[in-house]
């Protein structure tokens, strides 16, 4: 890593937003990630690296940050490889954070669906009382 920033071989490691970050993915740039991202940049051949940057991005709700860095450097061919087999984790990762909240229903739409059944059955009641009689 050069002393202005930038990984060996001319490479930033500012991230999607280009210098410092401030116009990536999310202006309000998180410089704890932009610097794990500086580190994923200088040891790209890593694997461990890049599972402790996704690791921190699914810890603190940023995956779709990372998923912007990845593809800030797909175009670079000694990256690309790695670089998709990175998004297609942070697909999963995010898949799996969605599958894995809880579904919780509002206690008020609970109330409303026994309110309706109440009345349907009621209604029923009602018509089969006036064709038995």
């Amino acid at each position: 890593m050069t002393g202005d920033g930038d990984v060996d071989e001319g490479r930033s490691s500012a991230g999607p937003g280009g210098a410092g970050g401030s116009a990536g993915p999310d202006a309000d740039s998180d410089a704890g990630l932009d610097a794990i991202w500086a580190e994923v940049c200088e040891r790209w051949d890593e694997q461990d690296v890049h599972d402790m940057f996704l690791g921190y991005c699914s810890q603190v709700d940023r995956l779709p940050r990372a998923a912007a860095y990845y593809r800030s450097v797909r175009d670079e061919p000694e990256r690309t490889e790695r670089a998709d087999s990175q998004l297609k984790k942070i697909g999963a990762l995010a898949i799996a954070q969605v599958v894995a909240q809880p579904r919780t229903e509002p206690a008020e739409r609970s109330l409303i669906l026994w309110l309706v059944m109440i009345v349907v059955v009621g209604v029923l009641l009602v018509w089969l009382a006036g064709q038995l009689w």
